[in-house]
C-alpha cells in the first residue's frame, strides 16, 4: 500500500526541541595538520583553514576544508606551490556565499614569504588568488570583508615601516587589487595579529607591541579611520610578556581583547581578556588558568552578552602536555564554566584550540590540531559542543583560577608608512583529507531499528519515497528534524498494515540542507540522514 501524504495530514512545522549535535572529529593523512580557523557557515555546516604537510604540491600547503552540520567532509582543497612554506591562518564566509582564505605563501614572488590571499566560490573552486608584501617575510593573519565588498588584512612586515617589524593592514578591492596598505609601529617589533572593520566604517586592530608600553611585549590595540589614518593607539600590559591574539567590537561599541599574560610569573601563562570603551579605556582585565601555561588564541562575544576564549593549557592537562582549553564567562568576565579537551595518559599528546565560534544551536565549534585522536602525526581537531561546553567525550572541569588584571596602558606614538607589492601567483590546487569520528552526539545521528527503514532518493528534490517495516506497531510518527534539532515537519498516522510500508513524503517545501527522518512508534525508533538538494 503506497499512499502520497500531503498537508493536510496532521503536520506540525517549526516546532522547537532542545536537541544539540555534539561530537569530536579528527581529519588528515599520515602527517601533519592543523586548524587556525573555523567558522560556520550559512547552510550551517563548517568552513575549516588550517595547513597540511600530508597533501599538496610542495612540503606545505593551506587546507581548507568544508563539512557539514554533522562534521561529515563536503570538499577538501590545497593550495600552494613547489616551496615548503605556505600556511593558512584565517577563513571566512562572504557575502556571495563563497570563502576569504588568509595566509601566508613563499612560492611565488618572495622566497622569504608574501601575504597571501585566496578566494573562493562556495564549492570550494579558486575564483582568484594574490600575494602583498616586499622584501622579507609577511603574512596575512586575519581577513575579513568589508562593507564596500573588499577585504581587510593585518599581519606584519619587514619591509615597510619604522623598526625590525611593523604591523601591516592591507585594503583590496573585492577583486584582491590593492586600495591602500598602512603600517604601524615605533622602532622595535610589531605585530598585527587580527582587524575588524568597526561600525564607523574604520579599523581596529590588534596585535603585540614592544617599542612602547610597560614591558617586553605588550596588547597592541590600535584604531583607525576608513583609509587607516590613526585616532588612537595604546600599549597595555605590565612589565612581563603580553601578545593579543583576537579583537571584536562588542555590542556596546567598545572592544574585547584576547590573548596571553605572564602576570602568574615567569614560568607561567594566563588567558587574558580586557574589556575596553569604544575610546580604548580598559573596563576590566581578567586573566585565567593554573599555575603553569594556559593561552589563549581566540575570543567572540556570545549572544548572551559574554565571551568565550579557546586556546591550550598545560596546567589542567592530563596527559603530560597541551589540552585544548576553553573558558566561558559572563558580560563582565566572571567565569561561568571552562573545560578542557584532548586524549588522557598519553605522553606528548598536545591538544590545542586555535579558534572558536558560536554555533545557531547555541554551543560552540571548536577547531585546532590533535596529536593522538586522528590517523596521522597531527590532525585537524573539530569540537563541537552544546551551549555549556559539553562534546560526549575526551573532556574535563578544570580548576581555572580567575583574578582581576591591572596592566598600565600606554599611549603609544605610532609611526605610519605605506608599501605593497601586489602579486598573482601561479596557485596549485589539490584535494584529500580523511576523517576519523572520535565520538558523535545522540541526539541526532544515524539509527537502525527493526523497522529496516531506506529513503530513496537521498540526496531529493521534492518527494521521496520511505519504506519500512512494521510489526503490530500502533502509532506511527515520522519526524522531519533540521540540523538545529527543530521539527521541520512532522507527520502521525495509524492506517499502516503490517508488513512492508512504502510512503511518498512531500518535502518540496523544506530549504536546501541536511535533514533527519526520524520514525518513531510504541516499540521502535530509527533516524536517517537526507539531504535536500534541488
Amino acid at each position: 500500500m503506497k499512499k502520497l501524504l500531503h498537508i493536510s495530514l496532521f503536520v506540525i512545522a517549526s516546532i522547537a526541541t532542545n536537541a544539540q549535535i555534539t561530537f569530536q572529529k579528527a581529519y588528515g593523512g599520515t602527517f601533519s595538520e592543523n586548524a587556525t580557523s573555523v567558522r560556520q557557515t550559512f547552510d550551517t555546516g563548517y568552513i575549516i583553514a588550517g595547513t597540511t604537510t600530508s597533501f599538496g604540491s610542495g612540503g606545505r600547503d593551506i587546507l581548507v576544508i568544508k563539512t557539514d552540520a554533522l562534521g561529515d567532509t563536503t570538499w577538501t582543497k590545497t593550495f600552494g606551490g613547489a616551496m615548503d612554506n605556505e600556511y593558512g591562518f584565517c577563513v571566512q564566509q562572504t557575502s556571495d556565499s563563497g570563502y576569504i582564505v588568509s595566509g601566508v605563501a613563499s612560492s611565488f614572488a618572495d622566497v622569504a614569504g608574501d601575504m597571501y590571499l585566496i578566494k573562493l566560490n562556495a564549492s570550494g573552486d579558486t575564483m582568484w588568488t594574490r600575494t602583498y608584501g616586499g622584501i622579507g617575510y609577511e603574512w596575512g593573519s586575519y581577513v575579513s570583508q568589508t562593507t564596500d565588498g573588499g577585504y581587510i588584512l593585518t599581519g606584519q612586515t619587514p619591509a615597510f615601516g619604522a623598526g625590525g617589524f611593523d604591523a601591516y593592514l592591507v585594503k583590496t578591492d573585492a577583486a584582491g587589487n590593492l586600495s591602500w596598505t598602512k603600517t604601524f609601529g615605533g622602532a622595535g617589533l610589531e605585530v598585527g595579529s587580527a582587524v575588524q572593520q568597526t561600525d564607523d566604517g574604520g579599523y581596529i586592530l590588534t596585535g603585540q607591541i614592544d617599542s612602547y608600553g610597560a614591558g617586553f611585549g605588550d596588547f597592541y590595540l590600535l584604531k583607525t579611520d576608513s583609509i587607516a589614518n590613526v585616532i588612537w593607539a595604546k600599549a597595555i600590559g605590565i612589565p612581563g610578556e603580553e601578545s593579543g591574539v583576537t579583537v571584536k567590537q562588542t555590542t556596546d561599541g567598545g572592544y574585547v581583547i584576547g590573548g596571553s599574560s605572564e602576570s602568574t610569573g615567569v614560568l607561567g601563562k594566563d588567558m587574558c581578556l580586557i574589556k575596553t570603551n569604544s575610546l580604548g579605556d580598559t573596563m576590566f582585565a581578567k586573566t585565567y588558568g593554573g599555575s603553569l601555561i594556559d593561552e589563549c588564541y581566540e575570543v567572540i562575544q556570545t549572544n548572551d552578552g559574554g565571551y568565550i576564549l579557546c586556546g591550550r593549557s598545560f596546567s589542567f592537562t592530563a596527559s603530560a602536555d597541551y589540552d585544548v582549553y576553553v573558558v566561558k564567562t559572563n558580560s563582565l568576565g566572571i567565569l561561568q564554566w571552562s573545560k578542557t579537551y584532548g586524549s588522557t595518559g598519553i605522553a606528548s599528546a598536545t591538544d590545542i584550540a586555535y579558534s572558536i565560534d558560536q554555533t545557531n544551536d547555541g554551543g560552540y565549534i571548536i577547531a585546532g590540531e590533535t596529536a593522538t585522536l586522528g590517523a596521522g602525526f597531527k590532525n585537524v581537531y573539530l569540537i563541537k559542543t552544546d551551549s555549556l561546553g559539553n562534546s560526549g567525550c575526551n573532556e574535563s572541569i578544570p580548576a581555572t583560577v580567575s583574578s582581576d588584571f591591572h596592566p598600565q596602558v600606554i599611549a603609544a606614538p605610532t609611526l605610519t608608512s605605506v608599501g605593497g607589492i601586489l602579486s598573482f601567483p601561479a596557485t596549485q590546487v589539490n584535494s584529500g583529507s580523511s576523517s576519523t569520528n572520535i565520538c558523535l552526539s545522540n541526539d541526532i545521528a544515524d539509527t537502525h531499528s527493526d523497522f529496516a527503514a531506506t529513503i530513496f532518493p537521498n540526496p531529493f528534490s521534492s518527494i521521496v519515497s520511505l519504506s519500512f517495516n512494521i510489526g503490530n506497531e500502533k502509532l506511527i510518527s515520522i519526524s522531519i528534524i533540521d540540523v538545529t534539532g527543530r521539527i521541520a515537519k512532522s507527520i502521525l498516522t495509524n492506517n499502516l498494515s503490517s508488513g512492508n510500508n512504502s510512503i511518498d513524503l512531500d518535502l518540496s517545501e523544506l530549504k536546501n540542507g541536511m535533514y533527519f527522518c526520524k520514525i518513531n512508534s510504541d516499540k521502535n525508533s530509527q533516524t536517517i540522514k537526507i539531504l535536500k538538494n534541488q
